[in-house]
């Protein structure tokens, strides 16, 4: 790696780095706070007249879920040569989810919304077994040869 794929790295995470901190940040005032909407101290979406709040907040999370999709493309990609790749994005979809989870029980129980995200997340759960188990049996099959 050149000096200056280095210094790029190191530029990309410092900043992506900080990124992450205000968004685990906001994103846990937002999920957990008392009052979510005081994230980013004077809500501008409750000053929105009308139904604008409600659409514009429907946008947004509209944009952070097409962000959801493309970063966890990107991560099975990588995990096409790179298993420790797919090993951290479960990890993730484990936190994410989970909060998820407790969002669709809280706010939509006995929706059909709500029944086709547990279905969704019961595969998922399934899938993810499924890839512990592979890895598990991997791992011990190579500790065998190397015994």
């Amino acid at each position: 790696m050149t000096a200056a794929e280095v210094w790029a790295r190191r530029v990309v995470w410092v900043v992506f780095g900080a990124v992450v901190a205000y968004d685990l940040v906001v994103g846990s005032w937002l999920l957990f706070g008392a009052e979510p909407w005081r994230a980013h101290g004077e809500s501008p979406w409750l000053s929105l007249p009308g139904d604008h709040a409600v659409e514009g907040l429907l946008r947004r999370l509209g944009a952070l879920q097409l962000t959801a999709a493309a970063l966890l493309a990107a991560g099975l990609w990588a995990g096409r040569r790179d298993a420790r790749a797919i090993d951290g994005v479960l990890i993730a979809v484990v936190v994410v989810g989970g909060g998820l989870a407790w969002t669709d029980a809280t706010y939509f129980a006995g929706t059909s919304y709500h029944l086709v995200k547990q279905v969704i997340g019961g595969v998922t759960t399934l899938a993810m077994l499924a890839w512990a188990v592979a890895r598990f049996a991997g791992w011990r099959s190579r500790r065998a040869r190397q015994e």
